[in-house]
């Protein structure tokens, strides 16, 4: 996101449009190809920003698991369970 930032600051001021939000096959496709698009990157970005959490559940899942601490499996699969359903109603129900 930082290099997004960089390059945006790096372009001239002539180009004052507002980017709009890629789609995820648009933000894949940008980022594969040369040069960057400073939009491209700041949103890539933010997706892995907003991909954290779910991370760190799965992370805290896993542990719970090899701890064989049953009420907290539960409890993190029900968190990681609300994190993916906000994700999928957001993606494709909004």
């Amino acid at each position: 996101m930082g290099l997004g930032l960089l390059l945006a600051a790096g372009r001239s001021f002539g180009e004052t449009a507002a980017p709009r939000s890629p789609s995820l096959t648009e933000l894949v496709r940008n980022l594969v190809t040369f040069p960057f698009d400073p939009a491209t990157l700041m949103f890539a970005g933010l997706v892995v920003l907003m991909l954290t959490p779910i991370l760190r559940v799965i992370t805290a899942t896993a542990g719970f698991i090899a701890e064989k601490d049953r009420r907290f499996v539960f409890v993190s699969l029900l968190v990681l369970t609300m994190l993916v359903g906000e994700v999928v109603y957001s993606l494709f129900l909004t």
